[in-house]
């Protein structure tokens, strides 16, 4: 009986043995894996466009324009051979895109540091909202953008003659927080979000203009435009919704046909030989007799 189960069991794991080696022989289309290995194989080039945009940054955090103009040009090109993790991030790939080309213009023409610096931090943010999407970088700027807002309301209430002014100041430095967050923000968030946002920041400034050349508007238009604002901001950093994220699983290297066949073989040979070696010391499971 011991000796028919294991001729079972070797029976066994050679079908076992013959259909891994079928399995893993044929492409992976014909059981709809395709698109699923098609999903994270670009996983290591967002990793490399992440680490490419952060040198940028750096160097152009220290002013290193040849670094920065070879980091650009790898960006571009790394762009120019990925894939869009998803449809609904388009816009945000054409944004990395467009600044990452803007960049290469201003260090061609030799203009000052701070002409790339901003794009170049831009980059860096929405690069990294592309490995990570749930603690990305840019997310920590609402508060900064509210803080923006929160300036801008004190210098509208404050009662002099300045005070639209001060309060169109403060909404500059806003707008120039928002336009860093652009790519980034358009590769987590539907791109409504942000133009709500950047719409309401136009319409606040257009109050702002009217009142300091004279034309009175009713003050409650100016007070409702900024609530609208703040709330728009806070809908730009709530959860995405049905934005699709990046694949998060990291690609595993496929064990090669070859590589099962041989386990395989191994596996059977070694159960072979214990069938044999059994069987040749009792040929028909007779156990001998100790005879003293």
């Amino acid at each position: 009986m011991k000796l028919r189960s294991l001729l079972i069991i070797v029976s066994g794991l050679t079908m076992m043995l013959l259909w891994m080696t079928l399995v893993y022989s044929m492409p992976l289309a014909s059981f709809g894996m395709d698109k699923w290995v098609a999903a994270i194989a670009p996983r290591d080039k967002l990793f490399h466009i992440n680490d490419t945009a952060n040198a940028l940054y750096q160097a152009a955090a220290n002013n290193n324009r040849q670094e920065g103009y070879k980091q650009v040009q790898r960006l571009i090109q790394q762009l120019e051979e990925g894939s869009i993790p998803s449809s609904q991030q388009e816009a945000g790939w054409t944004s990395l895109y467009e600044q990452a080309t803007d960049v290469k213009r201003v260090l061609e023409r030799g203009k000052p540091a701070d002409d790339w610096l901003t794009a170049s931090a831009s980059l860096h943010l929405g690069a990294d909202s592309l490995v990570r999407p749930q603690h990305s970088l840019w997310l920590q700027y609402e508060k900064v953008l509210q803080e923006d807002l929160s300036r801008a309301k004190q210098a509208w209430r404050r009662q002099s003659p300045d005070r639209a002014e001060a309060a169109r100041g403060a909404m500059d430095v806003l707008h120039d927080h928002l336009s860093r967050l652009e790519a980034a923000a358009l590769l987590q968030r539907p791109q409504d979000r942000l133009s709500e946002v950047s719409n309401q920041i136009l319409y606040v400034n257009r109050l702002l203009e009217a009142h300091r050349e004279g034309i009175r508007e009713n003050k409650d238009w100016t007070d409702g435009a900024f609530i609208a604002l703040e709330a728009s901001i806070e809908g730009l950093f709530d959860s995405p919704g049905k934005i699709e994220e990046p694949a998060s699983a990291v690609p595993v290297p496929g064990t090669p046909a070859s590589g099962v066949t041989i386990i395989g073989l191994v596996i059977i040979a070694a159960l072979t030989y214990t069938v044999w070696a059994k069987y040749r010391g009792r040929p028909y499971g007779i156990k001998p007799i100790d005879i003293e």
